[in-house]
């Protein structure tokens, strides 16, 4: 009888181990499932000084700007573009 409950106790003990590892290991970041994109710069807006990242600026005579209406207002602002 006592060898038995010993028996079933460590039986116990790996289901409870494996059950938990499997949990924890589904849990956690995958080694391929995390992907870090590369660092982008950032510019400021010329109007506004908001920054934001420069692929999503819009360009005009070498300045930034965050939407169309700042880069409209800005060349409202400086016609001759200086």
């Amino acid at each position: 009888m006592g060898l038995r409950l010993i028996l079933l106790g460590l039986a116990l003990w790996v289901v409870y181990s494996v059950v938990r590892r499997q949990l924890t290991r589904r849990s956690g970041p995958t080694p391929g499932s995390t992907s870090k994109r590369p660092p982008v710069d950032m510019v400021r807006c010329a109007h506004c000084g908001v920054h934001l990242p420069a692929p999503e600026a819009l360009c005009r005579d070498g300045k930034h700007y965050c939407s169309r209406a700042h880069l409209e207002a800005g060349q409202r602002r400086h016609p001759d573009g200086k």
